[in-house]
């Protein structure tokens, strides 16, 4: 499936249901998630402030806190999952106030109008 297929999913899967406060920006990331049993890597098709959505073929069901290693940007955050479904799942982010404002600036590097002051 390819992240246009998913990005389109997800918007016409959770229409209506939408709780979250924060803005989240579409991208195209690769992501490492460190599990307990292993390393187990995937794609981050969305990320706000809060956390993100990870696109993975294998990820252990079992998985409910980890490490997750965003490659592209060098960051490397403690999450946990909050839901998923299928190959998708959503994770929150648990970090620092110096690890939020490098998260800020890659939300700005996805989207320049965030930085701009605009949605």
């Amino acid at each position: 499936m390819t992240i246009t297929r998913i990005r389109t999913s997800l918007k016409g899967q959770y229409a209506g249901r939408e709780r979250r406060k924060a803005l989240r920006v579409p991208c195209d990331a690769r992501v490492i998630i460190l599990t307990m049993r292993g390393p187990v890597e995937g794609r981050m098709v969305n990320i706000s402030v809060s956390g993100c959505c990870i696109h993975c073929d294998d990820l252990p069901a079992i998985s409910l806190s980890v490490k997750l290693n965003i490659v592209e940007y060098g960051l490397l955050l403690r999450a946990e999952r909050r839901w998923i479904d299928g190959k998708l799942s959503g994770w929150r982010f648990v970090y620092s106030p110096q690890e939020m404002l490098k998260v800020k600036r890659i939300l700005e590097d996805e989207n320049p109008a965030l930085a701009a002051g605009g949605k």
